[in-house]
């Protein structure tokens, strides 16, 4: 847990630790930043405002060095300009501060039991495309990009549906675990990422929209249009 509130970082740690978590602390984004990529964390809880290197620092310098671990974003900001800067940065779930203990427990349990889901095949493969699903690498004609743990997640669902689009609904519950829409734009943030990675390895043209039908994987003529 990454937040310069002594006083509540020290408290969540109490409560966390009484229900069976190992809690390590930090009350700087330098100093969180450098123990996140040392250990092998389950989660990560980062505060956005922070003094010296802040939580949307701390959350893109984590990505650029590679580390996935699952982050989730703390914050008393609402709107969704701030929301959508984290997750484009790379964080999985954004808390709005006041929030409830059981509330961030109900979050870190979600983001545990999806990150340890296992895929029931480690290399996917389509359209000269392969996915490790345990590392996390996406190769295409020699080139690889390593993604995070929902893009890895994303993009293998839709490989494994491809040309037959996956609506929003289907995209939410599979990846986030989520019924309701009012989060939607974590969907569209997440496909323009995944995009922009793909072009970087010359895949660019592999994932489409299909207007009132969702997202599709493959090349369009091959589409289902019905």
């Amino acid at each position: 847990m990454i937040d310069d509130d002594e006083s509540l970082v020290g408290v969540m740690a109490i409560k966390l630790r009484h229900l069976g978590y190992r809690v390590d602390t930090a009350v700087q984004g330098s100093q969180g930043f450098a123990m996140a990529t040392k250990q092998p964390y389950d989660v990560v809880i980062l505060d956005v405002a922070m003094p010296g290197l802040n939580g949307y620092e701390v959350c893109k310098n984590l990505r650029d060095q590679g580390v996935l671990t699952p982050i989730l974003m703390l914050s008393g900001q609402t709107d969704k300009v701030n929301i959508i800067k984290s997750l484009e940065l790379g964080a999985d779930d954004y808390l709005t501060k006041p929030f409830s203990h059981n509330e961030l427990v109900a979050r870190l349990k979600a983001l545990v039991r999806r990150d340890r889901k296992t895929f029931s095949a480690r290399v996917v493969k389509n359209q000269g495309l392969e996915l490790d699903t345990n590392s996390n690498v996406v190769s295409y004609n020699g080139r690889s990009v390593v993604l995070t743990g929902k893009e890895a997640m994303l993009l293998k669902r839709l490989m494994f549906g491809a040309f037959e689009p996956v609506n929003r609904e289907r995209l939410l519950k599979d990846v986030w675990g989520i019924d309701d829409l009012h989060t939607s734009n974590r969907l569209d943030v997440y496909v323009r990422r995944l995009r922009f990675k793909l072009e970087a390895i010359g895949a660019a043209d592999l994932i489409h929209t299909q207007r009132g039908k969702g997202y599709y994987f493959g090349l369009p003529e091959k589409a289902v249009k019905a």
